[in-house]
């Protein structure tokens, strides 16, 4: 994957950047928090990435999100695959990955690229308490299915669904307010090398529900 360039949406990305790291990728981190990224990326860098770059644009402002692809394709001159999640809720959740994909699938079908979404479990199994959010993630599935239909074959779309991951969005909040054990979580790592090797095979969905 040496020279490979991927863009990664929100910080819960992290362990997968990691991964394509590992294999020589270029990345573009992309979250608001500039601080935490830089942490990310020099990672990354020491982990083997050719090339890292930090954007803290904010993925619901649709300028935001052309200036994103353009500064892409200006640093590395290509775009292959993009990898989405982040939140809150719909601007970010469903509008944020829909503003992004429409620059980018210009330059994703001169390069043969994918998109890679990273939805939820919560998109096909009702989740009390968070209907708005499952809502969202619901949404991103069916539009990434239809796109599915309308790019193919040149773009190849793989759409991830998570179960009950650990990070900073349900530790400690859910904890806090319902206890220790309302939620049995997994580590982020071992579900981004679980959505890796997914991704690796071409899989057109990956379930990773612990």
């Amino acid at each position: 994957m040496i020279g490979y360039v991927v863009v990664l949406l929100g910080l819960k990305k992290a362990y997968v950047a990691y991964e394509y790291a590992k294999k020589g990728a270029c990345l573009v981190l992309v979250a608001r928090r500039r601080d935490r990224l830089e942490i990310v990326a020099q990672k990354s860098r020491q982990l083997g990435s050719g090339d890292v770059i930090v954007n803290s644009g904010d993925v619901a402002n649709v300028d935001d999100c052309k200036k994103l692809i353009d500064d892409t394709i200006h640093h590395f001159g290509k775009y292959f695959t993009q990898i989405q999640d982040a939140n809150p809720i719909m601007d970010i959740n469903f509008w944020g990955s829909t503003y992004i994909s429409y620059f980018a699938i210009p330059h994703l079908r001169k390069s043969k690229g994918k998109i890679i979404v990273v939805t939820s479990g919560a998109a096909n199994i009702p989740l009390p308490l968070a209907s708005v959010y499952s809502e969202s993630k619901a949404a991103l599935v069916r539009f990434f299915e239809t796109l599915r239909v309308e790019l193919s074959p040149d773009i190849k779309i793989t759409i991830a669904f998570p179960g009950d991951i650990s990070t900073d969005m349900t530790t400690p909040h859910f904890v806090e307010k319902y206890g220790s054990d309302f939620l049995l979580s997994e580590s982020v790592s071992k579900c981004a090398k679980a959505i890796f090797r997914g991704i690796a095979r071409g899989e057109t969905k990956k379930s990773h529900l612990g």
